[in-house]
């Protein structure tokens, strides 16, 4: 009995051995499997990680041409660059329409008075006459006062004159304007050119007074070789000398005139003083036209206080030389001092950019002119 004990504790212990190595396989079973697995997955991804890399060896072997021969070339005779013809053809069109441009744009910047149209257009008076220029040297006293002759120009010049004392002579007409002043915007513009001859113009058919008014830079004198210490306008009004020993008589142009005389300090109260006033209301009984010559109006304001005297103004532009901003500057000063300015005289005109009277209303060609002043 105590063996058979003994075998069934022996057995007992043989089979909990058994069941614990049992376990022990299964286990290890277990882990084999895991093992197993992991070993397969990681073959795959080698076996797919190595035919990537075949492939990409494979594909990194392959060049691919990055233009393909269409058909073969051939050798040109001409250059393909530079087309010398078509960028002479588009320098040239590129030239003149650049050309244009800067002709358009100069005449809209350029506001000179150029051309009798310009009077009209940009000033808004009425054209009275057109002066050429003339060169040479100054004709002695006798011929045309106050201009300068030259043998192809001298006939053209006084024709435009006497054009100019029938477009004052209508503009006056009925409304029997006696004394006319000229007038200017600024130096230089050939205002007592204007006056002196157009005075000699008038004594042809009337009698006519000359008087000089401009005591500042007096220059009538000189055009008719009067001395410069003979007694005139200055010396009347300051002087109380006799108007008789004032006046000159001309007696080659037929024409009275009143020199400005010494210049005093004081031009304007000479200008506005009761005893001028009187002296020419006098003249009007004694001439049947009075022309003054005065200074510029812009510089200064001698031209105003004379206008207050005379019946009308005539206005002289220097042509190619003043602006038209100047010119209407200087005659909104008459307007707004209500003194009548009867039109416009277009002065020292460029025979070369004139080839007729056309544009003033004639047909008169002139031609042969030379350059000057007027």
């Amino acid at each position: 009995h105590r063996m058979l004990e003994d075998q069934a504790q022996a057995v007992a212990s043989a089979v909990n051995t058994a069941k614990t190595d049992v376990q022990s396989v299964g286990r290890k079973e277990s882990e084999y499997r895991a093992l197993l697995s992991e070993v397969e997955t990681n073959r795959n991804l080698y076996d797919m990680f190595h035919k990537r890399l075949s492939e990409t060896r494979e594909t990194s072997d392959l060049v691919t041409p990055n233009a393909r021969i269409i058909e073969p070339a051939t050798v040109s005779l001409v250059p393909a660059k530079p087309r010398k013809v078509l960028i002479l053809a588009m320098t040239l069109v590129a030239g003149m329409v650049l050309g244009v441009i800067f002709v358009i744009l100069k005449d809209l910047m350029d506001s000179k008075i150029r051309h009798a149209a310009d009077v009209e257009d940009r000033i808004g008076l009425p054209l009275l006459g057109l002066i050429p220029t003339l060169s040479g040297k100054r004709v002695k006293r006798g011929q045309t006062a106050g201009t300068q002759y030259s043998p192809n120009g001298a006939q053209e010049f006084d024709e435009s004159i006497r054009t100019l004392r029938t477009g004052v002579t209508l503009s006056t007409l009925d409304k029997g304007q006696k004394v006319v002043m000229v007038a200017s915007s600024l130096p230089d513009e050939g205002k007592t050119t204007v006056a002196t001859n157009l005075a000699i113009a008038f004594s042809q058919i009337e009698r006519v007074l000359l008087i000089d008014a401009d005591l500042r830079k007096p220059s009538v004198g000189a055009a008719f070789g009067i001395e410069g210490r003979q007694a005139g306008l200055t010396e009347f009004v300051a002087a109380n000398t006799p108007i008789k020993d004032c006046i000159i008589r001309d007696q080659t142009n037929n024409i009275d005139v009143l020199v400005a005389g010494v210049v005093p300090p004081n031009p304007q109260e000479l200008i506005n003083s009761r005893r001028l006033q009187v002296l020419i209301e006098k003249f009007k009984e004694n001439y049947d036209r009075i022309i003054i010559d005065c200074p510029p109006v812009l510089p200064v304001s001698d031209a105003l206080l004379m206008g207050k005297l005379v019946d009308a103004v005539v206005y002289v532009i220097k042509a190619e030389s003043t602006t038209a901003q100047q010119a209407r500057t200087g005659l909104n000063q008459f307007e707004r001092a209500q003194i009548p300015v009867i039109g416009v005289v277009l002065n020292q005109i460029n025979p070369g950019r004139l080839a007729s009277y056309g544009e003033y209303g004639g047909g008169y060609v002139i031609s042969g002119y030379a350059e000057g002043r007027g």
